[in-house]
């Protein structure tokens, strides 16, 4: 990403708990974040917050373009 994000700890959320959304990744990096990688965090997000990954999420997750947060 070309949008200042250095690091994976970066992605987390304050409390270092869980990924950001696309929603957060807009927030706090702007104008800098590109759709794409709003559809990208959000898949990851929705992913590692899972409490259940199997390869059926991962399946659906991939054919979801919804760029809005789960």
């Amino acid at each position: 990403m070309d949008s200042g994000i250095s690091s994976l700890s970066r992605l987390l959320s304050l409390d270092g708990t869980h990924i950001l959304n696309g929603n957060n990744l807009k927030f706090k990096f702007g104008s800098k974040t590109k759709t794409g990688q709003i559809i990208a965090i959000n898949r990851l997000a929705s992913l590692l917050n899972s409490d259940n990954i199997t390869p059926q999420l991962i399946s659906d997750l991939h054919k979801n373009k919804d760029t809005t947060p789960s």
